[in-house]
């Protein structure tokens, strides 16, 4: 793979060369022997982007689609495809901007390279792809490259913390010579694969995150135009001395923007974007300049009036909501979110009554006589989009597997002599994201629970947590009193791992009970908070356990729902799991249509395992001391479940027995293992012998 090296001189002579993309990566850590990469950068500090500048001193137009090769007529034409797309991620303004872009590129294993781009202020990311043909033609690589750019935008925006340009991707599409010390490259990235029919637009893909500028070529426009306004700017008010400098700066600057046919929010951006670090600088005191300007010039509206059309104010409210702000509805957690609409990164707050107040405030600052009921109306109406932080999460993942089994492997740091547990473990990881991924149609839950029996200290409870990746990590819980219906239920639809910690303290009859219950249910029926009527979540949660006691496990049916694994020494949580790969992994496995759940053999096996974690009554204990099953009538003698408790009783008496009832002493003798039983008309009788 050789990427091509164009340059045309300032007498329109064409120089072509390529290089190997590791050779482009080592050339791009230094600048060219008279700096011009960072001669151009320091340009458009000054003055912004600059056609006569470029024309002037030309450079290197770096191509990663293809390899070129010219003609007699100095023509480029393509030599070969290789398989690459760039995406631009643009208005990275502070150093650490750069980076953070950096990072996330490399959570994707598509990244074949990602690095600061010619002005500085954008990271281009190579993305591999694959298109079905390694050697297309001409018109099948530009529909590859535009199908592959399209996907890859779709993917990658879910972890970038800004902007990839909206660009119409081609074999044409290049960028200039770029300049980074710290390159990032991966030589074994996977391809992407593109699908030769034109991929769907849903409705969710519709409705994506708006940042301020959606077309970022318009964003460079309003930069450039924000530039001359600024000399513009400065020149009317160089005289002025003193503290009234800023402000007289601010308003001429203001006027320059909105007579050029800025908008208002972009204006307020571009300038906090160049101010916001300056001595002075006041972000209020500026946007209230700017709102005073362009209300002055007529660019915006004159604030409410009973007289003005109500559909119209209301679309002026939905516009400044969406303009400042990005609002989702997340589905796990049902309530909206919202954040800053710019291109700095902010955490997704819930829209909450505090947080509903301050929105309120900056909408009648903004010059619109609304209350908190009609910001309330549209943040909670079903006009902002959906978000569904596990699908997005594991949409992440899809198609990324490195065909390694990173589950069994961490099922492998947790030691036992339990020779079924790695595969118990993976079975129940895929149930846990199966999980994750029902409706209300599931007939089932996940019905197996890990338990993990050991010693104190021995990292079982920050085994559980570290099951979730930190993007899920809000999914996780231990402090779930099991005995509080309520509570439990909404936790099942709201969490995704629940973590029934010291298993050993929740009682037998709830285990038998209520949490054998719930462990099987696909939904739950709740009623929210201030709700009027009971509703159906589909359950999102899966359990697992962990005790510092052997002896816990009370069903007497056998306890298949739980997975008993006792530690012979402390679990090795000195490496992070790698959750991309182990989610991977796991949707992968369901894609193939791999069990998520246990057969009989396997149930026959977990309940065989599970028998030494039961808890035996004193009942059963004195039993054991005094009979023992038997195959063959000749050897035993067949007797009911009174007659065997009443001779226990003769014999230990009835204080140590502590007295069980004779249907529950019934449903222990029938669980021992190996025990023969028959119905009669009046009692079920066992074939037991008496060794004492």
């Amino acid at each position: 793979m050789k990427l091509s090296l164009v340059l045309r001189n300032k007498k329109n002579a064409l120089k072509l060369s390529a290089k190997t993309l590791e050779s482009f990566i080592e050339r791009i850590k230094t600048d060219t022997k008279d700096g011009a990469v960072s001669r151009r950068r320091r340009n458009i500090s000054v003055y912004g982007e600059d056609t006569s500048y470029d024309q002037q001193f030309p450079s290197h137009l770096i191509y990663p689609s293809v390899e070129w090769t010219k003609d007699a007529n100095d023509n480029l034409q393509m030599l070969r495809f290789n398989g690459l797309v760039a995406l631009t991620v643009v208005n990275l303004l502070r150093p650490e901007d750069l980076q953070t872009v950096k990072q996330a590129a490399q959570i994707l294993h598509y990244t074949q390279a990602a690095f600061i781009g010619p002005s500085g202020r954008e990271v281009i990311i190579l993305v591999k792809i694959d298109g079905g043909n390694p050697q297309p033609t001409g018109e099948e690589a530009d529909a590859i490259c535009k199908k592959g750019h399209d996907l890859a935008v779709s993917l990658y925006k879910g972890i970038l913390p800004s902007v990839i340009r909206d660009e119409e991707a081609s074999t044409r599409s290049c960028f200039r010579m770029p300049l980074d010390p710290e390159p990032y490259y991966n030589p074994k990235a996977m391809a992407l694969k593109v699908p030769q029919s034109p991929l769907p637009q849903s409705h969710d893909e519709k409705t994506t995150e708006q940042l301020p500028v959606s077309d970022n070529h318009l964003y460079t426009q309003y930069e450039q135009m924000y530039r001359r306004a600024a000399d513009d700017a400065f020149m009317e008010i160089k005289t002025i001395d003193g503290d009234t400098q800023q402000q007289a700066y601010m308003t001429a600057l203001a006027h320059k923007l909105c007579e050029m046919g800025v908008p208002e929010e972009e204006a307020a951006l571009h300038i906090r974007n160049h101010h916001q670090f300056k001595p002075g600088f006041d972000l209020q005191e500026m946007r209230t300049i700017v709102d005073t300007v362009y209300a002055e010039t007529g660019a915006k509206k004159k604030p409410f009036d009973s007289s003005l059309d109500t559909g119209t104010e209301t679309r002026r409210l939905v516009d400044f909501l969406t303009t400042r702000f990005q609002f989702r509805f997340n589905t796990m957690m049902g309530y909206t979110e919202y954040r800053p609409n710019n291109t700095y990164y902010v955490e997704w707050q819930p829209v909450d009554d505090r947080a509903l107040k301050g929105i309120t405030m900056e909408v009648r600052l903004g010059g619109i006589n609304a209350r908190d009921n009609d910001v309330r109306r549209y943040v909670q109406s079903n006009m902002i989009r959906q978000y569904n932080p596990i699908g997005e999460y594991l949409w992440a993942q899809y198609d990324k597997w490195d065909g390694k089994d990173h589950i069994r492997q961490l099922a492998r740091t947790v030691p036992t002599n339990n020779p079924h547990w790695e595969d118990w473990f993976y079975t129940w990881f895929l149930g846990m994201v199966h999980q994750w991924q029902v409706s209300h149609l599931a007939k089932y839950g996940n019905q197996t629970v890990p338990l993990l029996i050991s010693a104190q200290g021995w990292n079982k409870s920050t085994f559980c947590e570290s099951l979730l990746p930190p993007e899920l990590s809000w999914g996780y819980t231990a402090n779930i009193d099991i005995s509080e219906k309520r509570p439990a239920l909404q936790a099942m639809a709201q969490m995704l791992l629940i973590n029934l910690d010291e298993f050993n303290q929740i009682s037998p009859k709830t285990q038998q009970g209520f949490l054998k219950n719930i462990i099987t249910l696909s939904s739950v029926k709740i009623k929210r908070p201030y709700g009027r009527h009971v509703e159906d979540f589909p359950r999102r949660a899966s359990f697992i356990a962990t005790t510092n006691q052997a002896d816990v496990l009370a069903d007497p049916s056998g306890n298949r729902r739980f997975l008993g694994v006792e530690l012979t020494g402390p679990i090795d949580v000195s490496t992070p799991p790698n959750h991309g790969q182990l989610y991977a992994q796991a949707m992968q496995a369901l894609h193939n249509h791999e069990p998520y759940y246990f057969g009989p053999e396997e149930t026959r096996l977990i309940m065989e395992e599970n028998r030494k974690f039961s808890l035996k009554t004193a009942a059963e204990q004195f039993f054991l001391d005094y009979f023992e099953p038997v195959r063959n009538e000749e050897e035993g003698e067949w007797m009911s479940a009174s007659a065997i408790l009443a001779f226990l009783k003769d014999e230990v008496g009835v204080s140590l027995l502590k007295s069980p009832s004779v249907p529950a002493f019934g449903r222990k003798l029938s669980a021992i293992p190996g025990i023969l039983k028959r119905d009669t008309s009046s009692n079920t009788l066992y074939l037991v012998r008496k060794i004492r």
